[in-house]
């Protein structure tokens, strides 16, 4: 689309519930897929037959460091709220709150 044929009305572009609901679960997708890329890199795997860790790196601290980043991103992307941040990550509210405690977020 040319510079000239975009719009000016800000209300045109205005994105509805479920729109900007997706663009959030896009984005923190987005954000959570670059810090794995990160945590790939540092962590130097090694490809043979399957996947091999250096560091013998356990696959529960693993799990625990995803979940970390997640909940971290989706508390940012919610500004804390954590309500809207269960919405966005399909967890119960109350589940949230322990994995938050669990983990002294």
């Amino acid at each position: 689309m040319e510079r000239s044929q975009i719009s000016r009305d800000p209300d045109k572009h205005k994105l509805d519930g479920n729109s900007a609901d997706s663009i959030l679960r896009l984005r923190l997708l987005i954000t959570n897929l670059l810090n794995e890329l990160e945590s790939l890199d540092q962590n130097s795997l090694l490809l043979s037959e399957g996947y091999l860790m250096e560091n013998n790196t356990n696959f529960y601290e693993e799990v625990a460091r995803f979940e970390v980043a997640l909940i971290r991103t989706a508390l940012q992307r919610t500004e804390g709220h954590q309500i809207k941040a269960a919405q966005l990550l399909k967890l119960n509210p109350s589940t949230l709150n322990a994995k938050i405690k669990q983990y002294e977020l």
